[in-house]
Formats: structure tokens, C-alpha cells, sequence
């Protein structure tokens, strides 16, 4: 969706190889996502995710912009406390709530903050400012394949066929996506007088 939305609004192309690229990388997370036991089921939760998949590809097409003009940091830190002023309404129960609460779960809610929030969006904003849309994004394709390897190593759930097979055609298309399709941009820039 980020890369649509790219092509659409920043300008950005993709060549047919690219193109070629993500389709393959979205089969891939298709597969994956789709794939229980050694079959294909399709579950009404999935459209949720595709909700979030395409709420998240609009912030990224308009984070781009900005990127211009705030550090990665900066931006992230903006976009954390704007989202962080919609919780203010639940600040009166944290307070009450917060000296009889178990060490645990705070520590889960601090690294949740700290890792998959903040520390993660400062290095897609830095990734975001260095690169087109497009091509930062393909990368989100390899997510549920890392999902179900953390989640084999650390929950012991099984890998199905289904799992490898959506992994490698992702993986395939996010370096066809990134690896030729870069390569013939650079080619063809060196062709260029004064290149």
C-alpha cells in the first residue's frame, strides 16, 4: 500500500522488475498470513490487519515530506507525543492506578515504549529520509516471517510448509524489489554525462 501510495502522491516509479518485486513480497506475506496448518483460510480478522497495513502506509507517504526538515528523531519524537495526547484521557486512572501496580506488566509497558515505539520509528525515519518510499517499505514484507521464526523460538508453535513457502517468496520479492531494481538506477545514472 505504501509503495501505491508513493507512485501516486510522491512521485516515486517503480520498473517493471520493481514492480515484479512487490508483487511477489505481498504474495509472500499473503501466504503467510493466510496459511494455517497446510491449508489457505481466509479469517475476518485479516481485514483488520489490512486496516492497520493501510493506516500505517498513509503515515509513512506523508511522514516522507517532513523528513526534509526534522531529523529522524525529531519527527518521531512529534509523532509519539501527538499520538501520546489521545491517551490523556486515561492519565487520572494510570495515576491511581500506578502504586499497586506489578513490576512485571509496567516493565512490559516501558520496553513496549522504549523498543517497538521509539527506538523503532527513529531508525525508519533515519531509513525513510536515505531512501524512497518504495523501497523502505518492501523490507515490512519480511515481518510475519520474522514473527513466525521469534515465534517458534521463543512460543514453540510449529512452522508449517506454508510458513517456508510464503518466507521464501517474500524474501524473493523484496530483493528483486530492492537488489536489481536498484542496480539499474545506478547503471543507468553512471551512463549519464557527468555521471
Amino acid at each position: 500500500f505504501s509503495t501505491l501510495l508513493a507512485v501516486a502522491f510522491l512521485g516515486e516509479r517503480l520498473s517493471w522488475i520493481g514492480w515484479v518485486g512487490m508483487a511477489a513480497s505481498f504474495a509472500g506475506v499473503a501466504i503467510i498470513s493466510l496459511g494455517t496448518g497446510r491449508h489457505l483460510r481466509f479469517e475476518p480478522s485479516v481485514l483488520l490487519i489490512v486496516l492497520a497495513a493501510i493506516g500505517e502506509s498513509v503515515y509513512f507517504v506523508l511522514q516522507k515530506p517532513f523528513l526534509d526538515r526534522y531529523s529522524g528523531l525529531e519527527l518521531t519524537a512529534y509523532t509519539i507525543w501527538a499520538g501520546t495526547l489521545f491517551m490523556l484521557g486515561y492519565l487520572p486512572a494510570l495515576i491511581r492506578e500506578l502504586p499497586s501496580a506489578r513490576l512485571g506488566p509496567t516493565l512490559s509497558g516501558v520496553y513496549l515504549g522504549l523498543f517497538p515505539a521509539a527506538t523503532s520509528y527513529v531508525l525508519w525515519s533515519y531509513a525513510l529520509s536515505r531512501a524512497p518510499v518504495s523501497r523502505v517499505t518492501s523490507t515490512l514484507n519480511l515481518t510475519p516471517l520474522l514473527s513466525a521464526a521469534i515465534a517458534f523460538v521463543w512460543l514453540g508453535e510449529t512452522l508449517t510448509p506454508v510458513t517456508f513457502v510464503g518466507g521464501a517468496v517474500a524474501i524473493g520479492g523484496v530483493v528483486v524489489l530492492n537488489r536489481w531494481g536498484r542496480e539499474r538506477r545506478e547503471a543507468a545514472e553512471s551512463s549519464r554525462p557527468g555521471g
